[in-house]
C-alpha cells in the first residue's frame, strides 16, 4: 500500500511491541506499506513508507555525509558502539563521517530541514484513538515529528536524511541499518537497501521502562547492554528507582506492604567526592561516579535519557538513618513530612550532591504510597521539592521536568487524595490499575484537566513483577498479551477523551531477592514474533518482538 506524504496525519494510536526485560516495550506506534511483489519488504516499520524500483547499494567508498557541520550529531554517530559502528560492522566498510556540501553517488547524506519541510508535515500530525471516527479522542503531536521525526529518501544513487534535531537524525541512521540487515546477508555482507521514500517519526514522546535496581541491583555492563537492546526499538527513556525497602517475610506480609515494617533499604548510588557511609547498602552494591558516566555515554550513543528516582517519602527507609532529624511513620519504610521543610531540606541537598553525574534534564521523586502520612503533608513536600529542583545551584543547573507516582486513590466514588492538590507543572506516571468500563469516576478524570505530561504505566497491563505470588505478570508478557492490554488502554482513553504523552512499563523486583533470582533471569531474552491478526487499514500486519523473563 503507497502512502502520499500531504493531507491530515491521523493514525491509530497502537503500536510495534518490543519487550524488554519482560515487559511489553513501546517503540514507534507504525505500520509499514505493504511491499508490492518482488520488491523488499522494509523493517522496521514506518508511519509512511513509499516503496520504488531499484536499490541502493553501499560500497567500500561510502562516506556518511553531513551537508552542514554538526558536532552534537558527529559525537552521537561516532561514539564507540554507536550506531554508525553497528553500520560499519553490518556493511564491512569505513563510512567515515564527514562534513561535505557536494556528497557523490554512495553517500548517505544528513541534511538539516532549513526549508521548514518537516515543521509544516508536523501541523498535521495527529493521534487518533479511533481513526476515522469523528468522535474520537486526538492529540496533536507535531512536536514528535520535529524531536525525533526524518524525511528518508533511498534512491538508486545515495540515500537522503533530513531532519531538525539531532535524534531524528540518528532514528535515521538507526532504521536505515535495521533495513539494511533484511537483506539476507551476513553480518559485514549487508549492503543493499531497496528504493523507498521514507516519513518517520514516534506517536508517543516518552517510551519509557523503569527497572527497580534498588531492591535487585542489575550491574552497570548489563544496564548498558538493556540499552542497546532499547535502542534497536527506538526506545527513548530509561527510568532507574534507585531506592526502596524490602521486606524479607513471608507471603502474608508481601501482600500486605501498608501494614508491615520492611526488613533494609537501599539506596543504590555513592558518591566519593561527598560520601554519605550510613547511606551505603547492607549488600555493598552502589553505582559510583564512574559507572554513572559509563550509563550517560552509552545512553548519548543510543539516544536514550535516563531519569533517576529518588523516591520518597515513601519506600525511603534507606534515608533516615542518613539524617537523624528526618523521623520515619508509622511503619518504619515512610519519612514523616508533618514537617516537610526537613525533609525537603535533605533531599533537595542530597539530589544536588549527583546534579553533576546528571545528563538529562528530567528527575522521578517518587510520591506515592506515603503510607502514615497525612496527604496534605506529602503534598506539602512534593510541591517544596519541586520547586527547590528547578532553581539552579551554584553552577548547576536545575530540573525542567519532574515526575511523581500517581495511583489515584478512590473511596465511594471521590478522590481522596487528589491530583488537583499538586503543582498542575510536576508531570505525572500513573500506575493505578484499571477501573471497569464505562465509568463516571475514571482515575485518569483529575490527570487529564492537568497541563503537565502524563503517561500511563497502568500495572495489571504494564508491570511486571518476577515470581510475584499474586498479579503483575510474574513470568513476563508475550506479544500477544501486550497488544491486547494496550487495545484495553485505548478504550479508556477513548472513554476519558484523553491520551497520555507516553508508556511506561516497569519491572518491579519487590520479590526477587526473596525467590532467590539472579540478574541472569532478569536479562531478557529475546525473540520475534508477528501476529496473526491483520487489522491495521490496507491489510498489514504488524511487526512484534517480544521477550519472555523466564524461557
Amino acid at each position: 500500500m503507497k502512502r502520499k506524504f500531504k493531507g491530515a496525519i491521523e493514525y491509530p494510536a497502537r503500536f510495534v511491541i518490543h519487550i524488554c526485560l519482560a515487559l511489553a516495550l513501546l517503540v514507534q506506534p507504525a505500520f509499514a506499506g505493504k511491499a508490492p511483489p518482488n520488491k523488499r519488504f522494509h523493517l522496521p516499520t514506518f508511519q509512511q513508507i513509499k516503496s520504488l524500483d531499484g536499490e541502493f547499494t553501499l560500497k567500500d567508498e561510502s562516506r556518511i555525509v553531513l551537508k552542514k557541520d554538526d558536532a552534537q550529531l558527529v559525537a552521537v554517530l561516532n561514539a564507540p558502539r554507536g550506531w554508525a559502528e553497528k553500520l560499519r560492522y553490518a556493511t564491512g566498510f569505513p563510512l567515515k563521517i564527514i562534513v561535505d556540501s557536494a556528497p557523490v553517488a554512495g553517500d548517505i547524506v544528513l541534511d538539516k530541514d532549513s526549508g521548514g519541510k518537516l515543521a509544516e508535515m508536523a501541523k498535521s500530525a495527529v493521534l487518533s484513538t479511533q481513526p476515522g471516527n469523528s468522535k474520537a479522542t486526538k492529540k496533536n503531536i507535531g512536536s514528535n515529528v520535529l524531536q525525533e521525526g526524518y524525511l528518508l529518501a533511498i534512491g538508486k544513487d545515495r540515500a537522503d536524511v533530513t531532519y531538525v534535531e539531532t535524534m531524528g537524525a540518528l532514528r535515521a541512521l538507526q532504521s536505515l541499518t535495521l533495513m539494511l540487515m533484511t537483506d539476507g546477508k551476513t553480518a559485514g555482507n549487508h549492503r543493499t537497501i531497496g528504493a523507498a521514500d521514507v516519513f518517520d517519526y514516534p506517536l508517543y514522546e516518552n517510551r519509557r521502562i523503569m527497572l527497580d535496581v534498588a531492591r535487585f541491583y542489575l550491574p552497570t555492563d548489563q544496564l548498558i547492554g538493556i540499552m542497546d537492546k532499547m535502542s534497536m526499538h527506538k526506545l527513548n527513556e530509561l527510568h532507574l528507582h534507585l531506592n526502596d525497602s524490602v521486606r524479607e517475610m513471608g507471603l502474608a506480609d508481601l501482600l500486605n506492604p501498608g501494614g508491615n515494617p520492611p526488613k533494609a533499604g537501599f539506596f543504590r548510588l555513592y558518591n566519593e567526592d561527598k560520601p554519605r557511609p550510613k547511606l551505603w547498602p547492607s549488600d555493598g552494591l552502589v553505582y559510583t561516579k564512574k559507572d554513572w558516566a559509563k550509563l550517560e555515554a552509552a545512553a548519548l550513543r543510543y539516544g536514550i535519557k535516563i531519569i533517576p528516582e529518588f523516591d520518597a517519602p515513601g519506600h525511603a527507609m534507606a534515608f533516615a538513618k542518613d539524617e537523624p532529624k528526618l523521623r520515619y511513620a508509622a511503619n518504619k519504610d515512610t519519612i514523616d513530612t508533618s514537617d516537610s521543610k526537613v525533609a525537603v531540606d535533605y533531599f533537595t541537598t542530597l539530589i544536588m550532591e549527583f546534579r553533576p553525574w546528571f545528563k538529562s534534564d528530567t528527575i522521578h521523586i517518587g510520591g506515592d504510597e506515603a503510607w502514615g502520612n497525612k496527604h496534605v503533608s506529602t503534598v506539602n513536600y512534593i510541591n517544596e521539592l519541586y520547586t527547590n529542583l528547578l532553581k539552579p545551584t551554584g553552577n548547576l543547573e536545575g530540573f525542567k521536568h519532574v515526575w511523581i507516582w500517581y495511583e489515584a486513590k478512590l473511596a465511594n466514588g471521590k478522590f481522596t487524595e487528589s491530583i488537583n492538590d499538586i503543582n498542575p507543572n510536576i508531570n505525572i506516571a500513573y500506575w493505578a490499575t484499571v477501573d471497569p468500563l464505562p465509568t463516571k469516576n475514571s482515575r485518569l478524570e483529575e490527570i487529564k484537566k492537568r497541563p503537565a505530561k502524563w503517561i500511563d504505566g497502568e500495572g495489571l497491563s504494564f508491570y511486571v513483577v518476577p515470581k510475584m505470588p499474586a498479579g503483575f505478570s510474574p513470568d513476563g508478557i508475550d506479544p500477544g498479551e501486550a497488544y491486547a492490554y494496550y487495545g484495553e488502554r485505548l478504550k479508556r482513553y477513548q472513554n476519558q477523551g484523553t491520551i497520555p504523552d507516553g508508556i511506561q512499563l516497569s519491572l518491579w523486583n519487590d520479590v526477587s531477592k526473596l525467590n532467590g533470582l539472579t540478574s541472569d533471569e532478569i536479562t531478557p531474552h529475546w525473540g520475534r514474533a508477528s501476529p496473526p491478526w491483520d487489522s491495521s487499514p490496507g491489510g498489514v500486519s504488524f511487526t512484534m518482538a517480544a521477550i519472555r523473563l523466564f524461557p
